[in-house]
Formats: C-alpha cells, sequence, structure tokens
C-alpha cells in the first residue's frame, strides 16, 4: 500500500471526466474488495444512495477509513472538512494535525 496517489486515481479521474460512474465503480470494486485506502478515498467522492444525508454519511466514513489506513489525500481531506465543520463538529486542532501530517508526509496541498 501506498500512502500517495497512484495510477488508480489517475484512471479513476480519467473515468470521472468522461462522466462513465459505473465504469469508475467497476475500476474501484476489486481495489475496495482488498480495502485499499485509495479506493475507500476515492470511493468518498461517488454517492451510494439516493438521500444526499446518507450520501454524506458514507462519503464521511470512507474518507475516515481511508484516513486511518494511512492515505493521506484522506487525512488531508478529513482535515478540511473539520475546519470547516463539513458534516463533523468543527475541531480546528484536529484540523491542524491532519494537515501537519499531510505536509511532514510531502503532500502538496498541506505544503
Amino acid at each position: 500500500m501506498t500512502d500517495m496517489p497512484t495510477q488508480l486515481t489517475t484512471d479513476f479521474d480519467a473515468v470521472l471526466d468522461r462522466g462513465d460512474i459505473a465504469e469508475a465503480l467497476r475500476l474501484l470494486a476489486p481495489h475496495l474488495a482488498r480495502g485499499c485506502a485509495e479506493a475507500l478515498f476515492l470511493s468518498s467522492s461517488i454517492p451510494a444512495g439516493a438521500d444526499d444525508a446518507d450520501a454524506e454519511t458514507d462519503s464521511l466514513a470512507s474518507i475516515k477509513q481511508a484516513a486511518e489506513r494511512g492515505y493521506i489525500p484522506a487525512t488531508y481531506a478529513l482535515g478540511v472538512r473539520l475546519l470547516l465543520g463539513d458534516a463533523v463538529e468543527q475541531d480546528v486542532t484536529r484540523a491542524a494535525a491532519c494537515f501537519e501530517r499531510a505536509s511532514e508526509a510531502g503532500y502538496p496541498p498541506a505544503m
């Protein structure tokens, strides 16, 4: 496992840019089955259900899981949510810790 984006992210982004959500899900499926943190994070951008509240909850859960597994973009994304209070209680201290971890790992948006 890597803690930074791989070819999977590049391929996923290209498929989404074409608007092919079904193909994006097929691309992620084998990686999700293995518990890949990168795939978990990427899946957070695709609504799993029809209800917006459920989609937001599912997205946040995927981001948290990916961050817990050490995927740095997820750690950064969790920091953004904590900073803004987006679907979570605002926590500037925890957000700063996420940003620091991402910066120390060399993640460009956190630097």
